[in-house]
C-alpha cells in the first residue's frame, strides 16, 4: 500500500509541475500568464505582483469570460 501511495504522490508531482503559470507577456500597465487555472491562482497573482513591482505598481486581477488558460492583470499605482 505504501508503494502504491508513493508511486501516486510522485505521479501527481510530476503532472503539477507542468502545470506552473507562465509569464506571457509584460508592460508597466499589463501583464499576461499563461498556464492559469482554478488551481494556481495564488501563483498567478504572485508572479504578477513581481512584475507591477519592478514599475512600482501592483497587480489587478482583470477577469474576462474565456476559458484558454491565459489570466490578465492590471498594474496599477
Amino acid at each position: 500500500i505504501m508503494k502504491r501511495r508513493l508511486a501516486t504522490l510522485a505521479t501527481m508531482l510530476i503532472f503539477s509541475a507542468g502545470c506552473a503559470p507562465v509569464l506571457l507577456h509584460s508592460t508597466p500597465r499589463t501583464v499576461l500568464i499563461g498556464n492559469a487555472d482554478a488551481f494556481n491562482t495564488v501563483e498567478t497573482q504572485k508572479l504578477a505582483d513581481e512584475q507591477c513591482q519592478k514599475h512600482n505598481r501592483y497587480a489587478i486581477h482583470r477577469p474576462d469570460n474565456t476559458r484558454d488558460g491565459k489570466v490578465a492583470y492590471e498594474c496599477i499605482e
